[in-house]
């Protein structure tokens, strides 16, 4: 019974090693750009409103056009979201947003798309350096017309500081709704994993083992 006492008491201490590991997960994916979402300006619901890129918290480039729900469109997650082709008067569009990250750390980088009126809607995806080096590059051209998408991929920082970029290629103001923006770095998450789970099944099955031989 002493044997089961204790294999109860290492179940419970794994469990509660687990159940920390998850609380840092939550810790360490949160989100890394400011106002992934465009949240922190307001817009009445069923509304929209543009401005310089200067005016919305963390993000620098072209103009950005903000939507709440308009024409009946949700958001993907709170209540703004983007289209990437805001008005004004320019063809193309480009925001970004730079952000202090660890050389050699692994990042998870996600966004919700979807088309505003048409399937040949396409922006890129772009991640940088401080040199000015590609880390990432991609198009982003499958989109469905006011149906969410998300695209989820990572990245591996080499430097202090790296900027995400979302750049139009269609032309126009017209297209590439955006939401939810989010990069979170995963290394330390991939350690906690290791040491709780790894170790905690080890444990477990030596002791299960002893069990099994005392009651032969």
């Amino acid at each position: 019974m002493r044997l089961v006492s204790r294999l109860s008491f290492l179940f419970l201490l794994c469990f509660q090693s687990n159940a920390f590991a998850s609380a840092i997960q939550t810790t360490v994916s949160a989100n890394m750009l400011v106002n992934g979402g465009f949240e922190d300006t307001s817009v009445s619901n069923g509304g929209w409103m543009w401005t310089s890129s200067d005016n919305v918290n963390g993000w620098d480039g072209s103009n950005i056009e903000i939507w709440n729900n308009l024409f009946g469109f949700g958001a993907f997650e709170g209540s703004n979201y983007i289209e990437l082709n805001a008005h004004g008067g320019a063809n193309s569009y480009s925001i970004y947003q730079s952000f202090y990250t660890d050389a050699g750390a692994i990042y998870d980088l996600s966004f919700a798309y979807a088309a505003r009126r048409s399937t040949n809607e396409a922006f890129s995806v772009e991640v940088i350096n401080e040199l000015g080096d590609s880390l990432l590059s991609v198009v982003i051209n499958d989109h469905s017309i006011k149906q969410w998408q998300l695209y989820q991929t990572q990245f591996i920082a080499n430097s202090a500081l790296t900027t995400l970029r979302l750049s139009t290629i269609n032309l126009g103001t017209y297209g590439n709704l955006i939401d939810n923006i989010t990069v979170a770095s995963r290394e330390f998450l991939i350690q906690q994993v290791s040491v709780s789970g790894t170790g905690c099944v080890f444990v477990l099955a030596s002791m299960l083992v002893l069990f099994r031989r005392k009651q032969r």
